[in-house]
């Protein structure tokens, strides 16, 4: 059963290393205005113009939640021997950050664009009022990604000191941590550097290696 688990988050692996890269590919498409922080009217004119890459960005996020989700539980199985308070604690934040990313990338990508279309569509004074309001997001700040900054520094620290993946790539995802905890830093402090250096060089480059690499781990069980 230890083996089926592992093997099916390999795959679970596999495939957020795929969609991390069209994660940060996706960012680097959307228009400015769309991006988070961006001002009301801003956004919403945006996106009545066009959210069909702003969409699949959001979606994409939520597929790739929903898939590191089994990852951690197969993380948390190979270090089923090695398993401390720290470990189960940063298994847990992760898990919390993968949920709250899932909830809140879909309820966005699915609410963002209609109210986009009502704004555009309303008198002058109603779409102040909906600017003042604005769309809430679920996680307004990226705190899940600060999350699962602690996840990924946490267990990769673990999977260094019991060396159970080879160095390299266990310093590879202590470098990731570090890029999320920047894009929760980013995304507090509306600075958007922070949040493409995060993207690039976090979703295109380290993420991708990362996860592909650890499913080759989880699928042989070892290094």
């Amino acid at each position: 059963m230890r083996s089926i688990g592992l093997k099916f988050g390999s795959f679970c692996s596999l495939a957020v290393g795929i969609l991390y890269i069209l994660v940060g590919a996706t960012h680097l498409f959307l228009p400015r205005g769309q991006l988070r922080g961006a001002g009301a009217f801003t956004l919403y004119e945006s996106l009545a113009r066009n959210s069909t890459i702003f969409s699949v960005h959001y979606w994409i996020v939520v597929v790739l939640s929903i898939l590191s989700i089994g990852v951690m539980i197969s993380l948390y199985e190979l270090l089923r021997d090695y398993r401390s308070e720290m470990v189960s604690w940063a298994i847990v934040l992760g898990l919390f950050g993968a949920g709250l990313s899932l909830l809140d990338y879909a309820y966005v990508g699915v609410e963002a664009p209609r109210f986009a279309r009502l704004f555009v569509s309303a008198s002058d004074e109603i779409r102040s009022a909906m600017a003042n309001t604005g769309l809430q997001h679920i996680d307004p700040c990226f705190l899940s990604w600060g999350l699962l900054g602690i996840f990924a520094v946490t267990i990769n620290a673990s999977l260094l000191h019991f060396r159970l993946v080879k160095p390299l790539l266990g310093f590879l995802g202590l470098i990731g941590g570090v890029f999320y905890f920047l894009l929760f830093i980013g995304a507090l402090f509306h600075v958007s550097l922070l949040i493409d250096l995060s993207a690039v060089f976090g979703g295109i480059v380290l993420a991708p290696i990362w996860y592909i690499w650890i499913g080759f781990v989880l699928s042989a069980g070892k290094q």
